[in-house]
């Protein structure tokens, strides 16, 4: 829970950082945007990551409740 709770607080400082979300910033191209600026890129790896975690550990707490359950 700890994990995840930082994977959200990085989403939502890179979500008020840019002011969009992950999805908009890959689609409307950010980094290239920015001439592929080290700040950017690390950035958008920093945030893709805690995305991916967050995706990862909300389907891992969902097949937990649901072991439960049985």
């Amino acid at each position: 829970m700890r994990q995840l709770g930082q994977y959200r607080r990085v989403d939502l400082l890179m979500q008020q950082k840019y002011g969009i979300s992950f999805e908009e910033f890959v689609s409307q191209g950010v980094v290239r945007k920015k001439e592929y600026s080290w700040d950017v890129e690390s950035d958008a790896m920093e945030w893709e990551t805690a995305i991916s975690g967050i995706k990862t550990m909300e389907r891992n707490i969902g097949e937990l409740g649901e072991e439960g359950c049985v």
